[in-house]
Formats: C-alpha cells, sequence, structure tokens
C-alpha cells in the first residue's frame, strides 16, 4: 500500500472577489475559528491542564479501594 503525495490547495475566491470563503463543514469552521484564535485556544487548554491536574489528586483518593475480601 503506498500513500498519494497532498494534493496542492487551491484558494476559493469568493464571488466578490474579495477572498476566500469561510469553509462549510463543521470542522472547517472549527479550524478557521481555532486559527483565528491560537493564543485564546492554548491558554483555554493550558487552564484545563492545570483543572485536571489539581482533580486529579483528589479523583485518586476516591477511586482507592481499601477493602480486604474473606
Amino acid at each position: 500500500m503506498t500513500l498519494a503525495p497532498p494534493r496542492p490547495h487551491s484558494p476559493v475566491t469568493s464571488r466578490s472577489g474579495r477572498g476566500s470563503e469561510p469553509p462549510a463543514t463543521v470542522l472547517g469552521r472549527t479550524a478557521a475559528f481555532i486559527l483565528r484564535h491560537r493564543k485564546a485556544v492554548i491558554v483555554i487548554w493550558l487552564v484545563l491542564l492545570v483543572a485536571g491536574g489539581m482533580s486529579a489528586g483528589k479523583v485518586q483518593k476516591r477511586l482507592l479501594n481499601t477493602s480486604t475480601h474473606p
């Protein structure tokens, strides 16, 4: 099995000639949003990382099973 090289991307121009139109799919709109707001997305991910790290210790204590079997 071989992989084909990526196809060249040609920008889609709008009818008004002002540039490219926004992507029509949900994934395309999400990617466009992330690319426009890179710093905010990075900050949000860092906040989620810190919050997850802080809550991991509390969750671990609740998951410990100290019961004994007869």
